[in-house]
């Protein structure tokens, strides 16, 4: 049945958004997603505290930004709490969406080659990263940036992402040192794009 589903995704689209936006794990990719991360409020069990604070950390769809979805909070919050709450953005912390990078030309083909090298028989392919890389500070620098984690982790690492017990197994690892120092190996001389 979920063959015929994806098969037909014109036919599904509203089913299969619905789906992926309920799943944790892809929900990032199909809309902006909020999770508040740090909350401060009360300092004792038996009173009210005067203020509270939470911070947010937002990963923004392509076709959002940072200032749409702060509009939008905002405008939920005053209907909930009128007059009562400000939203704002820590300085140096909102993050816009970046672009897409061309799915063709001689790094594309390097990565594609590489990933095929390393992990045998693969279909290579372009997806939405919902991770926040450092790919950012690298963007004003080119149009090719691949963001791409070179590493087959299970479920239970994946369940694993920035909690204390947070690891990769050394297979896992050895085959993204791998991947890397072939790209690093095959990268083209000058700038060739």
């Amino acid at each position: 049945m979920k063959g015929f589903v994806l098969t037909h995704n014109r036919l599904f689209r509203r089913v299969i958004l619905k789906l992926l936006a309920g799943n944790p794990g892809m929900a990032g990719m199909v809309r902006t997603t909020l999770a508040p991360t740090v909350i401060h409020g009360g300092e004792r069990d038996n009173v009210l505290p005067e203020t509270a604070e939470a911070f947010v950390n937002m990963r923004i769809l392509h076709g959002d930004s940072s200032a749409s979805i702060i509009a939008r909070i905002e405008r939920i919050i005053s209907r909930l709490v009128p007059g009562k709450v400000t939203v704002e953005t820590v300085e140096g912390s909102a993050f816009e969406p970046v672009q897409t990078s061309p799915i063709s030309g001689v790094f594309w083909n390097l990565l594609k080659k590489q990933a095929e090298e390393t992990w045998g028989d693969v279909i290579v392919a372009p997806y939405l990263m919902t991770a926040l890389t450092d790919s950012r500070w690298y963007a004003p620098l080119s149009r090719r940036i691949y963001r791409f984690i070179p590493m087959e982790v299970s479920r239970s690492e994946m369940e694993c992402v920035h909690a204390p017990n947070e690891s990769v197994s050394l297979a896992a690892w050895g085959k993204a040192v791998d991947f890397l120092e072939g790209i690093i190996k095959n990268l083209p001389d000058g700038d060739s794009e």
